[in-house]
């Protein structure tokens, strides 16, 4: 019981000493505290504002990409567009993969505007 009381009054004789970190550090605890009992408390809430936007916009599910042009892989996605567990589908989208070249740097990769594929990110080393 004694070093309890030892403890309580060398803490509060430490916020008497020091009171603009203790209002700091109470300050920290509290938005941290508040931060995250906001953020459990919105557990679901998201999912609503999902299914909303999907069924305004009608978005897909699912998108198949394929890497290689070649006859094989655009047969393969003609005979899945036909599956009767498909809905609608849109496309094809042409991907052009292209040499970006500015004065010494030289990348291979998609314009930005392009759908996801294998692209080069960041700078050349000067």
């Amino acid at each position: 019981m004694g070093s309890i009381v030892l403890v309580v009054r060398l803490v509060l004789a430490d916020i008497r000493r020091h009171q603009v970190q203790a209002v700091m550090l109470l300050l920290a605890v509290t938005v941290a505290t508040a931060t995250m009992a906001l953020g459990l408390s919105l557990g679901g809430v998201s999912d609503a504002l999902y299914e909303q936007t999907r069924a305004a916009t009608a978005g897909p599910d699912v998108v198949a990409l394929s890497g290689d042009p070649g006859f094989a892989e655009t047969s393969a996605l003609a005979a899945l567009a036909d599956a009767p567990e498909v809905v609608a589908h849109h496309g094809p989208y042409r991907i052009v993969y292209a040499n970006l070249t500015t004065r010494d740097c030289a990348r291979h990769g998609t314009p930005p505007t392009s759908a996801p594929g294998p692209r080069s990110a960041g700078c050349c080393p000067r």
